[in-house]
């Protein structure tokens, strides 16, 4: 995606490109960018993101020290970005199967608990026509 030009981007996104700095080692946290900007930690994640999707930037987000938002200018700073993204990713489909799990235990075990019965019910009535 061709990059949008930073004077045609909305001006919260301009004062957060002046900002950020080159590569991982010079990351800054979400917190050190809202006492820059006066932006909350939600919203520098939003327009990170939007820049990234919608306008061509590469901005990577470190999960280890220095932590924080930075403009990625290398492969390994690339690679570093996308398995943070690719963990978060893994994640959060671990936490939807175990809500789906969860919200439906009760219905399942009851379920299954039903089934046994059934089960047990088919083998005593069928003993029992045997004897017959």
């Amino acid at each position: 995606m061709k990059k949008t030009n930073i004077h045609k981007l909305p001006k919260d996104y301009q004062r957060l490109l002046n900002v950020l700095r080159d590569g991982s080692e010079n990351a800054q946290s979400a917190k050190e960018l809202e006492q820059i900007l006066g932006y909350t930690p939600r919203q520098i994640g939003s327009m990170t993101a939007d820049l990234a999707n919608n306008h061509g930037y590469v901005i990577g987000a470190s999960r280890i020290a220095p932590f924080g938002y930075y403009i990625i200018k290398e492969e390994a700073d690339l690679q570093s970005t996308l398995l943070s993204l690719n963990n978060e990713i893994n994640g959060m489909i671990q936490r939807h199967r175990a809500l789906n799990r969860n919200f439906y235990a009760d219905e399942l075990e009851a379920e299954t608990e039903t089934r046994h019965v059934k089960i047990k019910l088919e083998k005593q009535l069928k003993d029992r026509m045997e004897n017959i």
